[in-house]
């Protein structure tokens, strides 16, 4: 009984405070089984990747892992990190983008990963397979924007975060470089790179347009010049040389319908994001409209025409396009956007004031300052571009700040487009005209809707002013070239040059619009050492070379170019069928007839050779090989320098070889040698001797005379040599010429404006 009672007995209560330590104690106690268990799993997920064949189950436990490490339990981050950069010399190329994802959560979750990571990413941007090239430009905006906050937070500025910041440079102006690349989607995403890189280093302002997703996105204002590592001036400079170089490279003439689209639309986020910009970008688009790249085809020009009216009424719908509303709204109009479209996208004048009201910052001046009469000065203005900044906080720009080449020119050429010039313009285009309508102006015309009116001059003045800075001329270049060599460089090697809020340099305003060469912003960084090599040791790789065919090419021998050129003119005479068939026939005979009149030679040979071979069906070619030889003894060659005297020498053995060869011919029934001197503009001295020995062929006096008499009558420059030639036949001792001779000469006494001459003679 005493047993049983004993083993039924209930279990020992415990006091309160008692059971409040128990469950304490338990509660860690999970937690650290929960721990060891994450450590445990990743270790397992760690060793299966190392030896799992298949590359996707690879990848599928690295994103396990980063699950794990990053998200789930940070604190095994700084454990597992090498470990898994370890992958990076994985011979996969889905495994090597899936680490480099993982080292750009690594470094946004704990900034201090930065220092291990950084040498991984120089390594990996040598590596020789274009995707991982393109993994890397993706991920380093992020990276850059990271590294940045980091060292400009920190109180104390180490030799590893100096190490990093160069290493970091070293990367940027690397991957900048590669706007030049050979791939086209390379390209496209250094676009995306550079428009990461301008919105970091750069500042918000009152106006500017953030996505949700990117609010929060470090940028200067976040920068302080407290540290001396970084300096917010000379980061707000490279951010304008960068997005200098988006401009230059949307007016790249080979550029291709992608990447430009794509520039299109980076320039459209910065503007909206950075409206200290906007005006650049306007004059971008303004310059892109009317400088297509000739390379596109004709459904790529229509789809760019698309893309940048959609652009151009993002443009519209900000706040800050008020200033820009009637270059806007003319460019839009060229692009076929109805004015409903126009009116639904100007933003309002009341709504705009509200905004710019609206933050609590700002300063009483900027609360009380006139806004309508600033816009009213605005649209007085129409045509230019205004330099002007509405953010209260800042200074506005003076006259010559706002102006750029394009609006000096612009100004400069507006009081001479009177009808008057206008109109001798439009004559002397006309003769310029080709036959037939381009395919590329057919796809990009559209009827003006406001010709004569003020606005539509000031737009065309603008369009002119555009080509012309473009090709480097104008009233405009001169200027602001002339204020760049005047502007006084800083003596402080470290020291950067203060840019004007309201606009940018006049060096820098060249650029923006014609693309001139000046100094290189990334000279410095490309001068440093080469990248540093990765923590663990791998073979080095090779980087990629651009193919450049003059690198492998030598100029030909004279011998061998004389050959190849003889064998090309000799395929071009061959091609005759061919060019019948495809209706090509006048531009064969214009390209044989300027070769031949251009280099003579041995060409000259094979196209007499070719005509004769069947003279009644190529005779067309004879004449005009003739006339090309006068065009270009008369100097209508453009390729002729003005001033040069006339020589007829190679029109002259044109003419006699072509006389020499006809009046040899058995079968002279077409008149081909009569057709010949009746056409051909110039008769001379030695075509005068042919004549005269074609009028002694017995078979040909009677055709020779007819030729002589048509001559007399129709060429009163040269009259009265013909009439010379004709009478010293009728003196002939042969009667078959003396008499048909005397025959024509009667003919022509019948004339009276003949006949003194005949008298006389």
């Amino acid at each position: 009984m005493a047993g049983a009672s004993t083993s039924g007995a209930p279990p020992k209560r415990l006091s309160t405070a008692a059971q409040f330590f128990e469950d304490e104690d338990q509660t860690g106690d999970a937690e650290e089984v929960t721990k060891k268990s994450t450590n445990e799993k990743v270790v397992d997920l760690l060793n299966q990747a190392s030896l799992l064949p298949n590359d996707t189950d690879k990848v599928c436990n690295l994103k396990q892992v980063q699950e794990l490490i990053i998200y789930k339990d940070p604190e095994l981050l700084d454990n597992f990190l090498d470990e898994v950069i370890a992958f990076q010399n994985d011979r996969s190329v889905d495994v090597k983008k899936c680490i480099i994802g993982f080292m750009e959560e690594a470094c946004k979750k704990d900034q201090a990963c930065l220092i291990r990571v950084m040498p991984c990413i120089m390594h990996l941007l040598q590596d020789e397979n274009v995707n991982v090239q393109k993994k890397i430009i993706l991920t380093f905006s992020g990276l850059y924007r990271c590294t940045l906050q980091w060292v400009s937070k920190a109180k104390t500025v180490t030799p590893e975060m100096n190490a990093l910041w160069e290493q970091v440079n070293t990367a940027k102006s690397g991957l900048v470089q590669l706007i030049d690349s050979d791939n086209d989607g390379v390209r496209t995403h250094v676009v995306k790179l550079l428009e990461g890189l301008t919105l970091t280093l750069s500042k918000k302002t009152p106006e500017s347009d953030i996505p949700k997703k990117q609010v929060s996105d470090f940028c200067l204002d976040d920068v302080t010049d407290s540290n001396r590592l970084v300096r917010v001036k000379k980061l707000e400079a490279e951010g304008q040389n960068l997005f200098l170089s988006l401009v230059q490279f949307q007016g790249s003439p080979h550029i291709s319908s992608i990447n430009l689209m794509t520039v299109m639309g980076a320039l459209t986020n910065v503007a909206k994001q950075r409206p200290t910009f906007f005006d650049q970008v306007v004059q971008s688009f303004e310059a892109l409209h009317v400088n297509l790249p000739p390379t596109l085809a004709k459904s790529q020009v229509s789809s760019v025409r698309k893309n940048l009216k959609m652009q151009m009424l993002a443009l519209l719908r900000h706040k800050s396009s008020v200033d820009f509303v009637p270059q806007i709204s003319t460019l839009l109009t060229d692009l076929g956007a109805s004015q409903s479209e126009i009116n639904k996208a100007t933003p309002k004048d009341d709504s705009r004031k509200r905004k710019l009201e609206e933050p609590g910052t700002s300063s009483k001046k900027a609360k009380t300052e006139p806004i309508p009469e600033a816009e009213a000065d605005d649209y007085d203005d129409i045509g230019m571009t205004p330099w002007t900044d509405r953010s209260a906080l800042k200074k506005q720009p003076t006259a010559t700040q706002r102006q750029t080449a394009i609006d000096i020119t612009a100004e400069d050429l507006l009081p001479k487009l009177s009808v008057q010039h206008v109109a001798d313009l439009v004559l002397l285009s006309m003769v310029m005209l080709p036959d037939s309508m381009p395919a590329q102006f057919q796809a990009t015309y559209t009827p003006i809707a406001a010709a004569g009116t003020d606005a539509q001059i000031k737009h065309i003045s603008r369009l002119l002013a555009t080509q012309l800075t473009m090709a480097g001329q104008g009233k405009g270049i001169g200027e602001l070239k002339l204020q760049a060599m005047k502007k006084i460089e800083p003596t402080d090697p470290s020291a950067t040059p203060a840019y004007d809020d309201g606009g940018t340099s006049p060096k820098q305003l060249i650029q923006t619009v014609v693309g001139m060469t000046t100094e290189d912003p990334f000279e410095q960084a490309r001068k440093m050492a080469g990248f540093m090599a990765p923590s663990a040791p791998v073979p080095r790789k090779g980087g990629l070379r651009q193919f450049k065919l003059e690198t492998v090419t030598k100029p030909l021998k004279p011998d061998t170019l004389d050959v190849l050129t003889t064998s090309i003119f000799d395929r071009i005479l061959e091609s005759d069928r061919m060019a019948a068939a495809n209706h090509i026939q006048d531009s064969r005979t214009k390209i044989l007839a300027s070769l031949t009149s251009q280099f003579g030679g041995r060409m000259r040979d094979m196209l007499e050779e070719h005509i004769f071979s069947d003279i009644r069906s190529r005779c067309d070619l004879a004449f005009s090989w003739l006339y090309q030889e006068y065009a270009n003894c008369q100097g209508f060659n453009t390729n002729n320098a003005p001033g040069m005297p006339v020589d007829m020498a190679s029109y002259d053995e044109c003419l006699t070889r072509l006389l020499k060869t006809i009046s040899e011919m058995p079968d002279q029934k077409d008149g081909l040698f009569h057709r010949l001197i009746l056409q051909a503009p110039v008769i001379t001295e030695n075509a005068m001797q042919m004549i005269r020995r074609y009028c002694f062929i017995p078979d040909r006096t009677e055709s020779g005379m007819k030729t002589l008499r048509d001559l007399i009558m129709m060429r009163p420059k040269n009259r009265l040599d013909f009439l010379d030639l004709m009478l010293t036949f009728t003196s002939s001792d042969r009667p078959d010429i003396r008499n048909p001779a005397i025959e024509t000469a009667q003919r022509l006494y019948e004339n009276d404006q003949l006949r003194p001459n005949i008298e006389v003679s």
